[in-house]
């Protein structure tokens, strides 16, 4: 006999697909003397999922598909993350800033100048001894 489902929620989380994977796309930034404008779309195929996103600080106020912020040297973060999700999965991705208004090309890029900061002294340090 097959199983009959009761819990509505139940089918619901059954008849859900995964997320599919969210793409950001950046409108050019509008740098002032002091601050940097920003405008982030976290674009999917599907428009009914949650949206979060995150800055280095933690979770960002509601803003949905569409993050728009005013970054100043005191709330500057080096990464923008969105995450969609749905009671099935969740995906994110990142966009990363090396300056403000100044985009890295990839994560990549950032991971490297980190590499750098601590690989060049730690050379440095090992020839001189």
């Amino acid at each position: 006999m097959p199983h009959k489902c009761t819990n509505p929620m139940s089918r619901f989380l059954m008849s859900s697909d995964p997320v599919p994977q969210p793409v950001i796309k950046t409108e050019k930034p509008q740098k002032t003397h002091d601050s940097c404008h920003l405008v982030l779309s976290c674009v999917t195929p599907d428009q009914s999922l949650n949206y979060t996103w995150f800055g280095e600080s933690g979770p960002l106020p509601e803003q949905g598909a569409v993050l728009e912020i005013t970054v100043t040297p005191q709330n500057f973060s080096s990464f923008y993350t969105c995450r969609v999700s749905n009671p099935v999965s969740q995906k994110n991705d990142t966009v990363y800033f090396t300056a403000l208004c100044e985009m890295a090309r990839s994560s990549g890029v950032s991971q490297i100048a980190i590499w750098l900061m601590v690989l060049v002294p730690t050379l440095l340090g090992l020839l001189l001894t």
